[in-house]
């Protein structure tokens, strides 16, 4: 239902502002293709996922919400597991990468860091869009680097390499399971609250409902959570602006210059349209990574701690 609410807006961006921009490559037919997929993926997935709340919420007594919530926790915990191999194809076509010398630094590079890939794939993101984008998706034993086809054409290999040695980062400094901790938090707190909510018979009263359920405060809680929520953006966008400080000073550590990473942003930027000075509130809000000029002025001061020439290189740490 919000899906087809946000219908006409997700036209006006795509066919509207990305075409006159420069951006947007989808037809109509393939962006229909695309929201008929993600329908019928979100019927699959979806109704059974909500029914299995549904039930806990029923028939697991008071305490529902720490069962729920370990059944929501595995889900998106196998939904990213099957992400890179099962969804991400039913959307894009994913060829590994050529072997020729990018490969074989790309692998190098990943040796350096102790990070180990099930491989390096490219993703035709030209069919719908000119952005360029990398990154590190699935878990375990089925991670691996995508890059948009778009991103080799438009960086050269040593700007690509410093963009996977940001991405590599991420992983090396476990920034994808520290914000997997910060979700659960968040999750358990907010199924304990629906919880509380669940027994609070006034406020189904209030909006003319008149009993308790669990449907009704399922809805109740999608339309009242986010103005008791919004303060947590500005917290979160904090969170993730820390780990791509961190992640760009891995890539300065990885390839001990900052030269590369830095051409790369400026050539993103470019490239994308980005904006260069967001007011600092807005961007505090909004904005999960820090903007352009934030991150080349850091870079540029993890660069001068940096070992000088004839001197001993601080080794490599993951958690540096």
């Amino acid at each position: 239902m919000l899906s087809a609410l946000g219908l006409p807006t997700d036209l006006y961006s795509t066919f509207v502002i990305e075409e006159r921009f420069g951006f947007n490559k989808t037809t109509l037919k393939l962006y229909l293709i695309d929201k008929i997929k993600a329908l019928l993926l979100g019927i699959l997935i979806g109704i059974p996922f909500l029914f299995g709340v549904l039930w806990l919420m029923q028939a697991a007594g008071h305490l529902w919400w720490a069962w729920a919530f370990f059944f929501i926790f595995s889900f998106q915990f196998l939904i990213m597991i099957a992400y890179p191999t099962i969804i991400a194809p039913l959307f894009n076509k994913f060829e590994p990468l050529k072997e020729d010398k990018l490969t074989e630094q790309i692998s190098a590079l990943a040796h350096q860091v102790g990070l180990k890939t099930s491989g390096i794939f490219t993703m035709d993101g030209s069919r719908r869009s000119s952005h360029s984008n990398a990154y590190f998706t699935g878990m375990g034993k089925v991670k691996r680097i995508v890059l948009f086809d778009t991103l080799l054409k438009h960086l050269t290999t040593e700007q690509l390499l410093a963009v996977l040695a940001h991405e590599m980062g991420h992983y090396k400094m476990k920034h994808v399971r520290r914000m997997l901790v910060v979700s659960a938090v968040l999750l358990l707190l907010g199924l304990y609250i629906l919880g509380l909510l669940l027994e609070y018979e006034p406020l189904f009263l209030t909006f003319g409902l008149e009993r308790p359920s669990a449907y009704g405060a399922l809805v109740l809680f999608a339309l009242l959570s986010g103005p008791f929520t919004f303060y947590l953006n500005p917290l979160l966008n904090f969170i993730s602006r820390k780990h791509e400080y961190e992640a760009d000073r891995f890539a300065v550590e990885a390839l001990k210059d900052g030269k590369p990473i830095e051409e790369a942003l400026i050539q993103l930027t470019v490239k994308n349209l980005s904006n260069l000075t967001p007011h600092p509130w807005y961007s505090a809000y909004h904005y999960s990574h820090p903007s352009p000029a934030e991150r080349i002025h850091a870079i540029r001061h993890n660069l001068s701690s940096l070992p000088r020439k004839g001197e001993d290189p601080t080794h490599l740490s993951p958690n540096s």
